[in-house]
């Protein structure tokens, strides 16, 4: 917008009187060949506004790994600060002690049983090479003859004896089926559920309570993290289009939309931007639609979201405002010229939200009405002869 300095109020000027929002040139003044200027058009349109919001660059992905008690103990930490990893590489193998102790039992127990059914194989040999040399020196001649006898009972003790042994294999065969099992749960693994880098990897007395042992940062994309006020909290929604400038990169815009819009307020270690004690913060999300290798995490930024701020406005072009000083009320007032009849005329205006799209007009003006393009005009004054070049035709 034009500004000028002056008192408006109860003062001649270019030797006219000032008549209530109009200047009339004295009589017998002369002015010089007629200024061409151009008109512009005011319209009705939907106007936007801009709300800005402090975020700051943030991986995509992350993953924070809590130790985890029920899995035992940390037995092995495989990753170190700043290493790459990706998904399904094993971080941290725990080892449950409990089951490490039922494993050493077992596996004596396993021992144990293999020396028995060893005994036993032995036993049954035995027999059977003592039932072998009875039925040797078995006499069919002699009638008082008990080898058969004796072969019977051989054969009772041979048979309990594989009875005894077919336990003891069944029992084997249970316990390794039960060490196998508990093998599998004796060493727990957490896996990386990203790709990304390792910010840190610590053992468990290296970090303090309610810290995680690891923490994985994604390498592949970025989104931005911030808080809004509740003011404007209820004028943004999801899927919404914003822009992101980042404060280091200021001549690069990265385009973006709302994924995650918060209804629970923000913790105050979240909130991005400092706020009064009387105004609640809430944490939201956007994701940007190309990554730029130009922006890395921890970046803080301005993301700016558009919103409706009123329908039916009545819009005009900044370069048709014109801003005075009034001296006697020590306010700015803001001011277009139209033409009347080859005559530049003062209208006062009143304004409201001004942006990209032009300033709304609250009062003074209506849609469609045609004021004066002031950009490139060297100067302009209520009373000056003006002829009006191309002007604007209503759609």
């Amino acid at each position: 917008m034009k500004k000028r300095i002056g008192i408006l109020i109860g003062l001649l000027m270019l030797g006219g009187l000032m008549v209530g929002n109009s200047y009339i040139l004295s009589e017998g003044m002369t002015t010089d060949d007629p200024v061409v200027v151009t008109n512009v058009l005011t319209s009705e349109e939907t106007l936007y506004d801009t709300i800005i919001a402090n975020g700051r660059v943030e991986p995509g992905e992350s993953q924070a790994i809590f130790e985890e008690a029920q899995h035992g103990t940390v037995y092995d930490i495989h990753v170190n600060d700043g290493e790459e990893v990706f998904e399904g590489d094993v971080l941290i193998t725990y080892e449950n002690q409990e089951i490490t102790r039922q494993l050493v039992s077992l596996r004596n127990n396993l021992d144990r049983l293999m020396v028995e059914m060893e005994q036993q194989n032995d036993q049954i040999s035995t027999i059977e090479s003592q039932i072998s040399t009875e039925r040797s020196n078995r006499d069919d001649d002699d009638p008082f003859d008990q080898t058969d006898q004796v072969i019977r009972q051989l054969e009772n003790e041979r048979d309990a004896m594989e009875y005894q042994r077919r336990l003891t294999n069944l029992q084997y065969s249970e316990q390794e089926e039960e060490i196998a099992y508990l093998e599998d749960q004796e060493l727990h693994e957490i896996y990386s559920d990203v790709n990304g880098i390792v910010e840190h990897a610590n053992y468990p007395n290296e970090v303090e309570e309610g810290q995680p042992l690891i923490r994985i940062q994604s390498d592949e994309f970025w989104n931005v993290n911030g808080t809004v006020t509740e003011y404007d909290l209820i004028q943004l929604h999801e899927e919404m289009e914003v822009e992101v400038e980042a404060n280091v990169l200021p001549d690069q815009t990265f385009e973006g939309f709302l994924a995650r819009l918060g209804s629970t307020p923000a913790d105050e270690e979240q909130s991005i931007q400092a706020e009064g004690s009387n105004v609640t913060s809430y944490p939201f999300e956007v994701q940007l639609h190309d990554q730029s290798e130009d922006l890395l995490h921890g970046f803080h930024v301005n993301v700016y979201f558009e919103v409706e701020a009123e329908a039916d406005a009545v819009v005009v072009q900044a370069s048709a405002i014109e801003t005075v000083y009034n001296e006697f009320t020590g306010d700015e007032e803001n001011y277009v010229y139209q033409v009347e009849e080859g005559i530049a005329r003062m209208q006062a205006v009143e304004t409201g939200i001004t942006n990209e799209q032009g300033v709304q007009i609250l009062s003074g003006l209506e849609a469609g009405e045609s004021v004066i393009d002031l950009e490139p005009l060297e100067t302009i004054y209520e009373g000056m002869e003006v002829v009006v070049n191309d002007p604007p035709e209503e759609s």
